[in-house]
Order: C-alpha cells, then sequence, then structure tokens
C-alpha cells in the first residue's frame, strides 16, 4: 500500500494492496460530535466491484463505511432503529465519488454528485474497535480486515460532523479534480507598497475596473508602523474571481480584514462580494448590525445571515467572517462574536458580478458601491481558503485591537541567577521596562559559553555561563523573571566511582516476576531495588553509598521466599476463545512446578459478518490524545480538503467550530 501519482486525475491517491489499511483511532468524544449528524466523501476507483471489499469504513455491528460487494458501492449505517444499507450499482476502471449523509432523520447515498438512494434511519451507534480505515474496514480486535483489493485506488476519504445539502453535494463533486487550494484565495497587503498603481493580489487574481484604483492613497499609519489604504468612500480595488475560485469557496472559507473604521453609521463594505449572492464584510447595514462589523452569507438554504461584532471608531480592529461545517461565524480581535447557521453552501453571484472589492462591494455588471467612508483605513484584506482553528485564529489577531490614542501598556523583565549560583562578581543585567507584547532582546554578556575562574565550596575551579533560559527576541505579554545558569567544574578531577557491580544486580532483577514471591519478601526487595536504582542515578553518590545499596539488594534478593506449590510435571490441555489454553498434569514430589498447555481459539464479530478477534499484523498503539481529531480522513493523499472542518484530516488543528477538532497525519497507522 502506499501513495502513486494519478495520471487521469493529476494528483496522488493511495493505492490498496489486498491485506492492509490506513487507519485513524477516534475516541468516545470524537464520536459524540458526529453520530448525530455526518457526511462520509469518498473518491476511489474500482478493479473488481463483485468482491466484498471496504473502502472506508468502521462498521462491525456499529459504525459506518463505504463497501463494495455485488457490483454496487454500499453505504453501511448502523443505527439505533436498524441497519440500514443504501447502494447502486458502479463500473470498474473509472473514478467514483461518493458521499453518504445522515441528517437526523435520513441516511442518503450520493454518487457522482446525484443522489442514488435514501432511507430512514436514527442516531448512528458507536462501535467498540474504534479505528476507521481506509482501504478496509476494522475487525473487533481493531486490525484491517475485509481489504480493498489489490490495484483500488482511493484518492480521499473525508468525514465531516454535519450533514451535506444536495447543493453541497454537488460543490463536492465539482471540486473532486481541482487542484488543492491556495492557503489563501486573495491576499491584498498595502503594507509593502508606496502607491496605488503597486496593489496586486499576492495571489494572482487580476485587478478590474483600475480605475477606481487610480484614486487611492496609499500613506504610513504610526500605530500600524506601515503604509495602509486610506478610504476616501470612493477608491477601491476590485480582482476577479471565476468559477473554480467558488468552487473552493462553496464549502468552506475565511473572509479576512485589518481596518480602522471612523464612521460606524455609515452602510460601507470593506471586503466583499454580495449583493444577493456572495459574501462580505460590512459596517452598518441594517438596523441589525447597525455599528458592528458584520459577516454577511448569502446561502442557499438559510437565507443571508450575517453574524456581527462591536467595533470601537478610531481603533485598529481584526475581524474574520468563517463559513465551515454548515455556519457562519464572526470574530473580531480573535474573539467569537455570533455564529448562524448557513446551510446549502455559499450562493454564487451571476457571472457579470464576480468580482471581489476591497473597501467596496460589487454592484450588477461587476463595478463598485458601498464605498469604506472617509477617515477608514485598512492594512489588510484576504479570503482564507481554509476556515483557521481557534489557535490560528487567536495568533493572526493577536496585537489587535490597538488604539493609536492609548498609553502603552508596559511590563518588567527581570534577571536572576538559576539556584543562585553564580560565581563571586558576576552582576546581574539591570531589569528592563518594555512594551506589553514586544520583542525583548537579551543581554549580551555573559554570552552562553563564557567562562569566568573561580571557587566554589572552598574548591577552585571554572564557571560556565549556559545561558537564559528564555529565547533572544521572546514576547514579553506579562512581568517575567529571566533565569540564566552557571555550571561549575573543580580544577581537581575527582575519581569516579564504580557503578559497574551495582548495574549488573538491578539488570539480574529485571528477570525476576513479582508473582513467583511472597508479597512480604518482595516488598523488602522493591524497596532495595528501588534504592539502588536512586544510587545509579546519582551522580554524586559516594562508594559507601555505592557498596551499602549493593549490599542490601543482595541480602533483599537472597531473602526472596517464592509462593509454594505443589507437584512437578508436565501436561496437555486445550482452550477456546481468546486462545489461551489450560494445562492440566501430574507428578510427584513437592516444592514448585508449572503445567503448560495449548490451544487455539476465535472470536466471532456480530452482525454482518464474522470477525478474527486477532485480525491481521501486528499490534497498533494509541496515538493521538483525546482531544485532537475532526477533518478529512486521509489529507495525506494529497486530496483537496473542501472540508478541512471534517472528522479526519493531515493538518492538526482545532476548527473556528467548537464542534470540530481536526485529527493530525502523524495518528494514522498503517497497518497490516
Amino acid at each position: 500500500m502506499g501513495l502513486v501519482e494519478d495520471e487521469e486525475i493529476g494528483f496522488k491517491a493511495l493505492e490498496a494492496n489486498g491485506s492492509t489499511g490506513w487507519g485513524y483511532r477516534l475516541s468516545a468524544t470524537d464520536y459524540d460530535q458526529f453520530v448525530g449528524a455526518s457526511t462520509h466523501e469518498c473518491y476511489f476507483k474500482l478493479v473488481d466491484s463483485q468482491t466484498d471489499q471496504c473502502l472506508f469504513s468502521n462498521q462491525q455491528s456499529a459504525g459506518a463505511g463505504f463497501e463494495v460487494e455485488n457490483g454496487k458501492i454500499e453505504f453501511w449505517y448502523n443505527n439505533d432503529q436498524a441497519r440500514r444499507i443504501l447502494g447502486t450499482p458502479v463500473n470498474t476502471d473509472e473514478w467514483v465519488h461518493a458521499v453518504a449523509t445522515y441528517d437526523g432523520t435520513n441516511v442518503t447515498l450520493y454518487v457522482n454528485g446525484e443522489q442514488a438512494d435514501q432511507a430512514s434511519a436514527g442516531k448512528m451507534t458507536v462501535p467498540s474497535p474504534d479505528r476507521y480505515y481506509v482501504c478496509s474496514d476494522v475487525s473487533t480486535s481493531n486490525m484491517p480486515e475485509i481489504c480493498a483489493k489489490a490495484g483500488t485506488r482511493v484518492a480521499f476519504a473525508r468525514l465531516f460532523p454535519y450533514a451535506m445539502t444536495a447543493e453541497q453535494v454537488r460543490t463536492a463533486y465539482a471540486a473532486r479534480l481541482l487542484p488543492p487550494a491556495p492557503e489563501k484565495l486573495l491576499d491584498v497587503d498595502f503594507a509593502a507598497v508606496e502607491r496605488a498603481a503597486g496593489i496586486a493580489d499576492a495571489a494572482g487574481h487580476e485587478a478590474v475596473h483600475p480605475e477606481l484604483a487610480a484614486t487611492a492613497v496609499i500613506a504610513y499609519d504610526e500605530a500600524m508602523g506601515q503604509n495602509v489604504f486610506e478610504c476616501d468612500g470612493r477608491s477601491a480595488f476590485g480582482f476577479a474571481f471565476d468559477q473554480d475560485d467558488y468552487t473552493y469557496l462553496g464549502n468552506e472559507h475565511a473572509l479576512e480584514c485589518i481596518f480602522m473604521a471612523h464612521d460606524l453609521d455609515s452602510d460601507q463594505c470593506f471586503i466583499s462580494n454580495q449583493q444577493s449572492s456572495g459574501d462580505g464584510l460590512e459596517i452598518a447595514g441594517n438596523s441589525d448590525t447597525h455599528g458592528k462589523m458584520a459577516f454577511w452569507f448569502n446561502s442557499n438554504g438559510s437565507g443571508t445571515p450575517k453574524p456581527a461584532g462591536a467595533v470601537t471608531a478610531d481603533v485598529w480592529h481584526h475581524a474574520l467572517g468563517v463559513y465551515s461545517c454548515g455556519k457562519v461565524r464572526m470574530y473580531i480581535d480573535g474573539r467569537l462574536c455570533e455564529e448562524a447557521d448557513a446551510k446549502g453552501g455559499l450562493e454564487v453571484p451571476p457571472e457579470n458580478c464576480r468580482n471581489y472589492y476591497v473597501g467596496a462591494d460589487v454592484y450588477t455588471g461587476g463595478g463598485a458601491q458601498l464605498f469604506t467612508k472617509p477617515g477608514t483605513k485598512i492594512a489588510r484584506a484576504a479570503i482564507l481558503s481554509k476556515a483557521p482553528s481557534e489557535d490560528e485564529i487567536k495568533a493572526i489577531a493577536a496585537g489587535f485591537p490597538l488604539d493609536p490614542n492609548a498609553e502603552p501598556d508596559t511590563v518588567t523583565v527581570s534577571f536572576a541567577w538559576a539556584g543562585s549560583l553564580a560565581p563571586e562578581g558576576a552582576a546581574l543585567p539591570e531589569d528592563m521596562t518594555v512594551e506589553k507584547g514586544s520583542s525583548v532582546t537579551l543581554p549580551a554578556s555573559p554570552a552562553k559559553g563564557e567562562t569566568v575562574k573561580g571557587e566554589k565550596d572552598g574548591v577552585a575551579g571554572t564557571w560556565t555561563f549556559g545561558g537564559w533560559d528564555h529565547e533572544d527576541g521572546f514576547l514579553a505579554e506579562g512581568n517575567v523573571i529571566v533565569s540564566g545558569t552557571w555550571a561549575f567544574v573543580a580544577d581537581e578531577v575527582i575519581p569516579a566511582v564504580d557503578k559497574t557491580e551495582l548495574q549488573n544486580k538491578v539488570d539480574e532483577a529485571a528477570s525476576l516476576s513479582q508473582g513467583d514471591y511472597t508479597a512480604s519478601s518482595w516488598a523488602a526487595f522493591a524497596a532495595a531495588l528501588s534504592q539502588a536504582n536512586a544510587v545509579l542515578a546519582n551522580q554524586s553518590a559516594s562508594e559507601k553509598d555505592v557498596s551499602d545499596a549493593l549490599a542490601a539488594l543482595d541480602a533483599a534478593r537472597n531473602a526472596l521466599v517464592r509462593n509454594s506449590g505443589t507437584g512437578t510435571g508436565s501436561g496437555t490441555g486445550s482452550g477456546t476463545g481468546s486462545g489461551n489454553g489450560s494445562g492440566t498434569g501430574s507428578g510427584t514430589g513437592s516444592g514448585n512446578g508449572s503445567g503448560t498447555g495449548s490451544g487455539t481459539g476465535s472470536t466471532g464479530g456480530t452482525g454482518k459478518r464474522p470477525s478474527s478477534g486477532a485480525g491481521s499484523g501486528s499490534a497498533v498503539p494509541d496515538t493521538g490524545d483525546a482531544t485532537s481529531m475532526i477533518g478529512s480522513v486521509v489529507g495525506a493523499l494529497g486530496a483537496l480538503s473542501l472540508g478541512g472542518a471534517g472528522i479526519l484530516s493531515g493538518i492538526s488543528r482545532r476548527h473556528a467550530s467548537d464542534d470540530v477538532i481536526i485529527y493530525d497525519e502523524d495518528d494514522a497507522d498503517l497497518v497490516d
């Protein structure tokens, strides 16, 4: 099993070898997030449609997954009402896009963008094997089984914690062959230009209506420390978008703007492409959003939700409107202000209105209207192709709000010697007062590795400075103490104590088993062993410490008392179940004895088909932690992630949605 370049689709796909699966471990908390609503998506090409095989699955009498048999692609959905199996015929040797949704009432199968089957269903039942596999199903022992036939290819597999609408499924189908989206679909930053003629979209979109940009003023802003766009109520920067761009935007994206608004009462747009369709960031707008920055989002199924957040006039703010998982959210300065449903995806504007403007909104025919008002400033505007995580939002909004008239908030940076250990006369650097959140330059002296001759405890030697416990350039978010470390080496070399014999005795102890000895004798031995390990770890241990520990360990080992037992001999037996056998035997004499036996056993999966209790391959360790998961299942396969807000992903991050967590690629295991 491995990644291969597929010439037909133009990017990499996972090719099955018939005996392995690519698995992702999910926690109970993860399952809680999608048992009530979900979307499974898979893009694949079969070499055999008759043999029973799984493509993207976690279903053993519970769970759900895509399966192929008898010439059909099937979606198995185990729920609290009854198992539902939806299916439709598919061909071999051609790429197929399959989506299965559960909306709380019905489970629906779509193939190549069209509905193929539907049935009523309850909430998904959660399986005890917790791995989701690509190119296989999961056994009761969490190992791969019912593997995809060798040569089968899967380009991507994704799991989302919401139900796509039919329109969103069509958008996902349209996006299946697009190359991965760039990080930013629009990127306009005024910091690096001196005049309006130098403004361009770093993402490469063609500028439109240059006459609107020609009158724009680019000027330096003291508070921001960079050039910004000084709005005048008649200038703006427009950029043309095409159908592929709107396909990228259709199921997930975010609008970002760094701005300072002067007038909060007049309707004005900052980055926008929305008049009855599209979306944008707008101030005032109507009575619901008066005096606020709002994310206007024209959806296919929920009208025009417009979550908003309060801003302050003549203060720099960071605004982020996020669309993912069927919801829109408005963040101001990294803080979630409001959210609303936005089902059905983004309503795409007609072809003559597909221009995004910075400093205005689009008008019928592609022109501009609702310009930002005089006195307003814009430092940057962008469209992110993926909804950023909560941590990412906080990071990109750091430093805002920024009030040009506010007194700087300062903090104190103090210095100390770690453990109060330092050469005699070593002078600590003076305390520093810096702006909160600013970068701190550490003192040049003492420098790391600098040496000073001196004494410690009356012994002459050399002090060496090991460095500070903060990196140079760290951000001072509050009062902080920076510690420096000095190490001392005496001029007279003290011979090292020989611990070889003690180490050997400790190593020998590893072969002993607690269950073979009485509790009281083992407790004394364990205490002696613990003390021996402590002496081994102590770099300052004396010869007496070592000899005492060795004597105590020998005495405790000699005092070990074995558990009583009777009989010696051998036996044979058989067992069922997990495969452990039982043995019986007879013997004579007294003392300790043991019996051995062998047996065979199997476990039976319940429901759809038998499952090997042992599965195949080697044991799989738990990976990841209980708090990380949710996005596209095989982001590592080079697939375009339309909903990076899905349940499994190759990018580790927490989504802007509280109910969405992204699973790390490193938590995926290739299991034989």
